[in-house]
């Protein structure tokens, strides 16, 4: 039995990552992608694979109409763009095949899936190892939910984020907990990649300083006197009568939503041989067709091979 009852992986970030690879190093995006996903079931021991994809920005949109605008995914190159575009028609085909589960949820972003199905299996008791190299992904660590993300350099182990080593990977306690103490930094912060604005001139080397003397920083914001200690600069900003609404407003975006519908795409059952014709086809190691479908299958009864109607 597997140490963790899903791999759930945040799709719309691992599929950019492996085109941005692809380009620079060659091979292709969609086989980085495939590759990546069975390095973390073997090194993790995890089975039962379950891709989330971006499906919208809608959602944070009628929080801050410009959200994302011009950052991200939009200022990629166009031969990036095309990469991911050609992964992801693969990866469509593939993925069934090979008995993982494909999620999507009109309007919202993969990690709000990520952050949905990770809160369902730790709800049934389950462990569950949620995937992405997104910060954003931090609030999700708790009790039965582990999160796992990519090593700096090829051939390292990734790097699994849990409660005993959260604090020291992500660099403030986890008071009141984990989600609290994330989304304080980052409701502070902001996310520059995302065009989320936090407080003006509070970075990330700040808002940790502050989390880390005041866990209830966002209690204290725009009252004086509240951050007695910190430095007068530093108060100044915190005790603004902006500050309150800026950290409001970046709250509400970087909050991972986990009451999504999120069911599985139907699609055809795990098919070794048919999996193995498609990645033979798009030449991705399909050799190795029975091994991933062992490591990424959510069908308990994937071993067998079966064809799916075609």
């Amino acid at each position: 039995m597997s140490t963790y009852s899903a791999l759930v992986v945040d799709g719309g970030h691992l599929i950019w990552r492996s085109a941005y690879a692809a380009v620079s190093s060659g091979g292709s995006a969609g086989e980085r992608f495939l590759e990546t996903c069975l390095l973390w079931c073997r090194f993790n021991d995890a089975s039962g694979l379950r891709v989330c994809w971006d499906a919208g920005r809608e959602g944070r949109r009628a929080i801050m109409p410009t959200y994302k605008d011009g950052h991200g995914s939009d200022g990629a190159p166009e031969e990036v763009r095309a990469a991911v575009n050609e992964a992801r028609r693969g990866l469509d085909m593939v993925l069934p095949l090979l008995g993982a589960e494909t999620y999507l949820a009109p309007g919202w972003e993969a990690d709000d899936l990520c952050a949905t199905l990770a809160k369902r299996h730790a709800s049934a008791g389950e462990k569950v190892l949620v995937a992405s190299g997104d910060k954003d992904l931090l609030q999700l660590v708790r009790k039965g939910v582990h999160l796992v993300r990519p090593a700096r350099k090829r051939g390292d182990k990734p790097v699994v984020v849990h409660a005993a080593n959260w604090e020291e990977t992500s660099g403030v306690p986890p008071l009141p907990t984990i989600r609290d103490a994330w989304l304080t930094v980052q409701s502070l912060w902001g996310d520059p990649g995302d065009g989320v604005p936090g407080i003006r001139g509070i970075g990330e080397v700040r808002a940790k300083q502050v989390v880390r003397a005041f866990p209830d920083a966002l209690r204290r914001l725009g009252r004086p006197g509240a951050f007695s200690g910190l430095s007068p600069a530093l108060r100044t900003l915190l005790e603004s009568a902006e500050a309150l609404s800026a950290a409001a407003l970046s709250y509400e975006l970087v909050r991972l939503r986990d009451d999504l519908r999120g069911e599985p795409t139907p699609g055809p059952g795990p098919d070794a041989a048919a999996a193995e014709e498609l990645l033979y086809d798009y030449d991705w190691d399909g050799a190795s067709a029975a091994g991933k479908l062992s490591a990424l299958s959510c069908d308990p009864d994937s071993g067998r091979r079966r064809r799916s109607p075609r």
